[in-house]
């Protein structure tokens, strides 16, 4: 879990350096819009050289309300939501912890935010972090694919279901929504 974000991944990946391969890398691209929508979320995908996310998210917490952050991915943005960590709330952790979940969680690899506050000495890294933080998943979730993923998402509010979800209806009708490039 290290910190709870993607930054140490980032890190030993540059240290490590990119290495140029003898075969042209094939991706799948969205050839059709195809949107999903479940219980007030949504994952609208377009056509699109290269990947791009438009994400809101909107949580009845002060320090959050309504953030949207726009990002066209590439190894330079990437960092821009790397170092955002996962997050949860104190009022769940009883729950999660009754159900097994979220027991290797504490104040040093999440975010945790009670009623009012963000309870970590060191408080957000970003105004947004919530919202980088939930791109980064929307990436890491799309990734699941053998292919990298080219299309241009409108997300709002999504999570791993929903993105399982939405892989499983592209994938299960390839031949009308996906294409290689």
């Amino acid at each position: 879990i290290m910190d709870g974000s993607a930054a140490p991944f980032l890190l030993l990946l540059r240290n490590a350096g990119i290495t140029r391969q003898s075969a042209p890398r094939r991706a799948y691209r969205i050839k059709k819009p195809v949107s999903l929508s479940r219980d007030g979320k949504s994952i609208d995908a377009y056509p699109y050289e290269g990947f791009a996310v438009e994400y809101t998210i909107t949580f009845p917490h002060r320090l959050i309300g309504t953030q949207r952050m726009n990002l066209d991915l590439s190894a330079r943005t990437f960092a821009q939501v790397a170092r955002a960590r996962t997050f949860g709330f104190l009022r769940e952790v009883e729950y999660l912890h009754s159900k097994g979940l979220a027991l290797g969680g504490n104040l040093d690899n999440a975010i945790v935010l009670d009623e009012c506050s963000v309870l970590n000495q060191d408080g957000l890294r970003f105004d947004d972090e919530v919202v980088r933080q939930k791109i980064l998943e929307f990436i890491g979730d799309m990734a699941m694919l053998e292919r990298p993923l080219h299309g241009r998402f409108v997300v709002s509010y999504s999570g791993h279901a929903l993105n399982n979800d939405f892989l499983r209806t592209i994938t299960t009708s390839a031949e009308t929504y996906l294409e290689t490039v």
